[in-house]
């Protein structure tokens, strides 16, 4: 069945869609058919942009066909060939039962002969089951009859990974970054009263802004917050709102569709990654060589093991897991708020971090755990290190660094067994390159 698709209003994203509608009518090269991609994490907005896009009058008038498909991760080319037919025809394509997927094929290059066609590719993934040239193969198969079509037809492809738009070979791409404070605000303003200039008092404005922070510039998680307001229009029940974490529960299996998709080695990799705080800048030296201590990194033929490692942060960054920053000509990688989130969702039956005055009890499954100098006095009266493989100090940003014996003399003055805590030690600091041990190695 082919997707429904609405559209309206965009907010914040205007500079986006006008981009993509000049690129859209662009004619960039000789190929009849060029590919046009939007990459970001889930909730980003992507779906959103397309629909918008797609309903722009500048674009109606200037493709005969217009198309949307949503692929999904389960690819089936017949379903998506004859659900392209359909929304490519102007009454419903029957196919009187037809299982022949030629057939199909040949109905639809019959129709996109000599015409111009605009298709949105939406909810694209990549096959981990097969290799990439069999899978560039068997899309290639698929939009051959689109080949037929009029110079200048477009494919706007949505995916969460960007190595999915450099395997279709895009000729551009454009990464949606999170919303802007206001503009999140703007959103659920809209969604909860249906115009984004209604008029509040000044204390639910600054409780919606104060959720409007929380949503880490996502629309969806604007969306949701919104729909958890709707019809409430008191400072408590917004207030109320405002301490309940439910945007999250909400959200959260939508982003781990994505990271259920990584294979084995990506999913510990990147799970790992939450001991470390909130927006933590990662040094790719520093995390491969964390990654290689705890056996993350497998061996692939005679590539070094630092090699590998930056593979699995550069598909880590493909995949919108990672976003990178450059300070001073150091390269650094940082999870977007959301991502972290999940990565806390994923990682908590082994990994856990200790961070404040608060009082905080240790999971006895624990394997990785990371704890700010500060938070030492917070801890419960016993550190469960039955399966401990990773334990990190981390200073503060300002704060002068500690070296390892003064943590160790720290761990020692405490009641309980700390059974030799040097043996996996790692210390962290803003301040000094780390020093990494585990077991009775150190690197």
């Amino acid at each position: 069945m082919t997707s429904s698709i609405s559209h309206g209003k965009i907010i914040g994203r205007d500079n986006e869609a006008e981009w993509l509608v000049n690129t859209l009518l662009s004619y960039q090269d000789d190929n009849p058919v060029s590919i046009v991609s939007v990459v970001g994490v889930g909730g980003i907005g992507k779906t959103a942009l397309a629909q918008h896009v797609y309903y722009d009058t500048r674009i109606k008038d200037n493709f005969d066909v217009r198309m949307w498909n949503c692929v999904t991760d389960l690819f089936d080319e017949f379903r998506v060939t004859k659900e392209m037919l359909e929304s490519a025809s102007s009454s419903r394509f029957r196919h009187d039962g037809t299982t022949n997927f030629n057939r199909l094929q040949v109905a639809l290059k019959a129709r996109l002969a000599s015409k111009r066609f605009f298709l949105v590719l939406d909810d694209v993934w990549k096959n981990e089951n097969i290799t990439t040239a069999i899978e560039q193969e068997n899309w290639q198969k698929l939009l051959a009859p689109l080949q037929a079509s009029e110079k200048g037809s477009k494919i706007l492809m949505i995916t969460w990974s960007k190595m999915v738009a450099v395997m279709f070979q895009s000729s551009n791409i454009v990464s949606l970054e999170p919303l802007l404070v206001n503009d999140c605000w703007s959103l659920m303003k809209t969604s909860i009263f249906n115009e984004t200039n209604q008029n509040i008092n000044s204390q639910l404005e600054g409780i919606g802004l104060k959720l409007a922070q929380k949503v880490s510039g996502l629309p969806l998680a604007a969306k949701v917050v919104a729909g958890h307001l709707r019809c409430k229009y008191s400072v408590d029940e917004w207030e109320k709102v405002l301490l309940r974490n439910a945007v999250w529960e909400d959200i959260m299996p939508i982003l781990r569709t994505s990271y259920e998709k990584l294979p084995p080695h990506l999913k510990q990799c990147f799970a790992y990654c939450s001991i470390f705080p909130r927006d933590w800048e990662f040094e790719a030296e520093q995390l491969i060589l964390l990654w290689i201590a705890q056996g993350f990194v497998q061996l692939d033929g005679c590539n070094k093991m630092e090699d590998i490692g930056k593979e699995y942060i550069h598909d880590l960054c493909n995949q919108s897991f990672f976003t990178i920053q450059k300070k001073e000509f150091v390269t650094y990688y940082v999870m977007p708020p959301v991502i972290y989130e999940l990565a806390i969702s994923v990682g908590t039956e082994e990994c856990f971090r200790i961070g404040g005055d608060k009082w905080t009890r240790i999971p006895p499954s624990i394997c990785h755990l990371s704890i700010h100098l500060d938070g030492l006095s917070a801890l419960d009266e016993t550190i469960p290190y039955k399966n401990m493989r990773t334990l990190i100090f981390l200073t503060s940003r300002t704060g002068p660094p500690m070296t390892v014996l003064e943590i160790e003399l720290a761990l020692s003055s405490r009641e309980d067994d700390t059974r030799s805590w040097s043996n996996f030690l790692v210390y962290f600091s803003h301040n000094v390159m780390p020093t990494i041990g585990v077991g009775d190695t150190y690197l």
